[in-house]
């Protein structure tokens, strides 16, 4: 069972990636197989289908254009909740180089729990970063 403060950041976390994300601009444009696409991913990292957020956002991030940094910070998200927290925290922390405000410290919260959840994850195979 996850840890009553990790449930916490992973609220908090998805109550700025809504917030960055319904800032002005956050998904208007001009293509519609674009906003479609973006729609399904946000359908399905809502609706808890990470792997299908995950795949769906990976193939937003090279025709994102300035919407990019927030797209990445959904993407991690979704890398997060699927348990990927090795790649999830690499985004993360592009996406907090990339940021002010808000948005990075969305980005630093997804990365700091994602570190966390792959700590948790190597301490329960055995490894202690000692070795």
């Amino acid at each position: 069972m996850p840890h009553p403060g990790l449930i916490r950041i992973g609220v908090l976390a998805i109550v700025l990636v809504a917030v960055a994300a319904c800032q002005p601009g956050a998904v208007s444009t001009s293509r519609a197989g674009f906003k479609k696409n973006y729609l399904v991913a946000r359908t399905a990292l809502e609706g808890g289908q990470y792997a299908k957020a995950s795949r769906q956002y990976a193939s937003l991030l090279n025709r994102a254009g300035p919407l990019q940094p927030r797209l990445r910070l959904e993407y991690a998200h979704a890398l997060l909740r699927d348990g990927k927290y090795d790649r999830a925290a690499r985004e993360a922390r592009v996406v907090a180089g990339e940021l002010q405000g808000a948005g990075r410290s969305a980005a630093l919260m997804v990365q700091g729990t994602a570190d966390h959840e792959a700590a948790r994850a190597a301490i329960s195979r055995g490894r202690t970063g000692l070795d």
